[in-house]
């Protein structure tokens, strides 16, 4: 069977029944061209959902790694893929598993099939972020750096 929803079935659906449908459908979302969208800047509950689903995730380590080298201050400087390669080390040759996978829970957070965190800019081969999600990224992790073991998480 086969089911095929477009973009307006999914903004007239409930907003929780639109969260467990991506819940489910998280972990097997295809990432082919014809399935994403631009890159839209986070709000601040949206950064925070974001960084409570990375927390979460078998490969949370990895992926607040990434998020970390996203969050880049130089707008004229974004991580080439060699960089973010680099920084996963062994695990390098599974960038495009980890960005897509940041990818995925960005629409879960955002609500909109084929939100995307990053686009890549294939003539540089480089990542870019909205200039206020990095924004947000950065006092966020910040935030969490700097906060001890006994204090609540964020998302509480």
């Amino acid at each position: 069977m086969e089911l095929v929803l477009t973009q307006a079935d999914f903004d007239a659906m409930p907003i929780g029944l639109r969260e467990q449908l991506f819940s489910y459908l998280g972990g097997t979302w295809p990432v082919a061209e014809h399935h994403l969208t631009e890159a839209r800047p986070l709000g601040r509950e949206q950064a925070t959902a974001l960084l409570r689903e990375v927390s979460f995730h078998h490969d949370g380590a990895r992926l607040l790694m990434l998020l970390r080298r996203l969050g880049y201050a130089d707008s004229s400087r974004p991580p080439s893929r060699e960089r973010l390669m680099e920084a996963l080390g062994s695990e390098g040759e599974n960038l495009g598993r980890h960005l897509g996978t940041l990818n995925r829970m960005a629409a879960k957070v955002t609500g909109h099939l084929g939100a995307k965190l990053c686009e890549h800019q294939k003539d540089a081969d480089t990542y870019t972020v909205p200039t206020a999600t990095r924004e947000l990224l950065r006092e966020l992790l910040t935030m969490m750096k700097a906060s001890g073991k006994s204090e609540e998480p964020l998302w509480e």
